[in-house]
């Protein structure tokens, strides 16, 4: 069974992004298409808070998914443990 990527490391990478994301900053940062962030949040597959007609991702709930989310092989997860 694989183990949680350290959220340490991950708030590494996002240390310098605001509190709420906005699609825009998920698909640059993760790659993946701004109509697939918001298809996963219609469909309630990543946190998100609506403000209005806005809807932004409060970072530390992104990176607790991402945390979540992340499957590490367990031949890795020793590099990972090591990373704490």
């Amino acid at each position: 069974m694989g183990h949680s990527i350290n959220l340490k490391h991950l708030e590494h990478v996002f240390e310098k992004l605001p509190p709420l994301l906005k699609a825009d900053h998920l698909e640059a940062h993760l790659q993946i298409d701004r109509k697939t962030v918001y298809a996963m949040a219609s469909r309630g597959e990543l946190p998100y808070v609506r403000i209005g007609r806005a809807i932004r991702f409060p970072k530390r709930q992104v990176l607790a998914w991402l945390a979540q989310h992340t499957y590490i092989p367990p031949r890795l997860a020793n590099l990972y443990a090591l990373e704490t």
